[in-house]
């Protein structure tokens, strides 16, 4: 039945189908089986001999196009790393201004971080995937979330000071005083506890599955 003719259901459920298929033919050709073998395989399910050689020849050659999209150079890990440090960042000091308007620290917002260096590794590599960018991310992960402890234990401090002993005693408390940071060190592990153990994981795996690979393997041809 041609396309116009079709009920917004029926058009649910033929695009349903076709990504099903879809799913199954990138499946098999991931696992290496020959093109004709699955086009075979169509055909014993009731597809069309022509539609289903075409088919397969589509989703084959999007593959392929994909692949080729995802394809890691060296000239990628530079922007990788630029996306990825100031997608962390950003993240940090976004974690650090909620902590600072509501007063509490949402654990949760580490998986903003992740998710916001998957998509800087995303944007600065132009979409690029594969097992060394999601390295890239999930360390930048990891730096971002690290970054907002600290901004977020900086701005503490200072307004600690500040509400005791006056305005003046945190003029020498900046982002890159050497003496609030080796405090942060010291004490940054013994503060963690399970829960922040667990926002560190799902944000590192957030970022980690952004850039997993579309294709896993060679496609035979």
């Amino acid at each position: 039945m041609p396309e116009d003719q079709l009920t917004p259901q029926e058009k649910m459920k033929r695009e349903e189908a076709v990504k099903s298929i879809y799913n199954y033919v990138v499946g098999e050709l991931n696992k290496g089986a020959d093109k004709v073998i699955v086009s075979q395989k169509l055909i014993e399910s009731g597809m069309d001999p022509t539609e289903s050689i075409k088919f397969v020849e589509t989703v084959k050659q999007h593959m392929l196009e994909t692949a080729e999209k995802e394809k890691i150079t060296v000239s990628a890990y530079l922007p990788a790393l630029i996306g990825g440090i100031i997608a962390a960042l950003l993240g940090g000091l976004g974690w650090c201004w909620l902590a600072k308007i509501t007063n509490k620290e949402y654990g949760y917002a580490a998986l903003g971080i992740g998710f916001l260096c998957g998509s800087g590794v995303l944007i600065f590599t132009k979409a690029k995937k594969g097992i060394s960018l999601q390295i890239v991310a999930s360390i930048s992960s990891l730096f971002g979330i690290l970054a907002g402890k600290y901004f977020i234990f900086l701005f503490q401090i200072r307004d600690l000071f500040v509400r005791k002993f006056g305005q003046g005693t945190a003029k020498n408390m900046n982002l890159f005083s050497s003496k609030i940071f080796g405090i942060f060190i010291q004490n940054i592990f013994s503060s963690l506890n399970g829960f922040d153990a667990l926002w560190v994981i799902l944000a590192v795996l957030v970022s980690w599955g952004m850039l997993a690979p579309s294709v896993k393997k060679t496609i035979k041809n």
